[in-house]
């Protein structure tokens, strides 16, 4: 469908793109109604034709009331982005999760393409996940379905941004991992371009990390190949790109290990990179019969 174009909103920066284009990527702000000025700039000097907007945003989403309740951007929740972005641009708006998005597009045109059912995890700013099969994505009652993140994790201390106790973020996300290597190696202002150096060059310590890290969410995603029994897992997220194998042969051992005498999925990295969110909620968009603004 021309003009259909997907926003990808995450913890630190937002990506515009169409289905097969990336516009651009910014800096997310820290207000509502700055990131509407934002992604109506963005498409303002693109120059894209627009006639659907699709929107996915990191954290659970009310998509009949078009808010989000997002753990990683306190300054979205309750805010009416769906109608606040239907306002300016006079268009359409479909709004998803995240993790939902980018499950879509890798289901269909990425790392799960052909597979009957794969579940999407994305390992990032936090941890989310979808599980999509020919139906689509499952959403859940709440629009909280595959919460993964926020599952209790065995050695997982401390308050969640959530606002729970223990959970799996704490342990194995992107910004869980990099916190933990920070102190291993002793480098307490390294970037994660850094991190991701040290790592490559099989900086002593940093395996230990990644292997507690990985451990941690292979564990995590026993019940889910229990109970939703998906034939391919995809992997993605900023951590997995800096780490790659480092990060998931971990995942894949600790869920071998964990399924047994069970059959189990084969874990994929994902393949669509920045682009999997815009993809994703540009086909979201496509899919849905928007919610009228209110």
């Amino acid at each position: 469908m021309t003009g259909v174009v997907g926003v990808d909103i995450g913890g630190t920066k937002t990506a515009v793109g169409t289905l097969g284009q990336l516009l651009g990527v910014w800096p997310t702000p820290d207000s509502g109604p700055a990131l509407v000025e934002l992604i109506q700039a963005a498409l303002e000097g693109s120059g894209a034709a627009l006639s659907r907007l699709g929107v996915c945003v990191a954290g659970r989403v009310d998509p009949e009331r078009g808010t989000t309740r997002a753990a990683n951007l306190p300054s979205l929740v309750g805010f009416p982005l769906r109608d606040a972005l239907h306002a300016a641009l006079r268009v359409p708006v479909t709004l998803v999760n995240d993790a939902d998005a980018a499950a879509l597009a890798e289901h269909r045109a990425g790392s799960a393409r052909g597979a009957r059912a794969s579940v999407f995890v994305t390992v990032s700013t936090g941890i989310g996940a979808a599980y999509v099969s020919g139906s689509g994505a499952l959403r859940g009652a709440h629009g909280q379905a595959m919460e993964l993140g926020h599952l209790p994790s065995p050695g997982a201390h401390g308050p969640c941004h959530c606002g729970r106790q223990g959970c799996l973020e704490l342990v194995a996300s992107g910004s869980a991992i990099n916190r933990a290597l920070r102190v291993r190696l002793n480098r307490p202002g390294a970037a994660p371009a850094e991190l991701a150096a040290l790592a490559a060059a099989g900086e002593p310590g940093v395996q230990e990390v990644l292997h507690a890290a990985g451990h941690a969410l292979g564990v995590a995603l026993l019940p889910v190949c229990l109970t939703l029994d998906p034939d391919v897992i995809v992997i993605g997220g900023g951590a997995t790109l800096a780490y790659g194998d480092r990060l998931l042969d971990p995942v894949r051992g600790a869920l071998r290990d964990a399924l047994q005498p069970w059959p189990g999925p084969d874990v994929r990295p994902a393949c669509l990179g920045v682009q999997a969110g815009v993809t994703g909620a540009a086909l979201a968009a496509m899919d849905a019969a928007p919610v009228a603004a209110r």
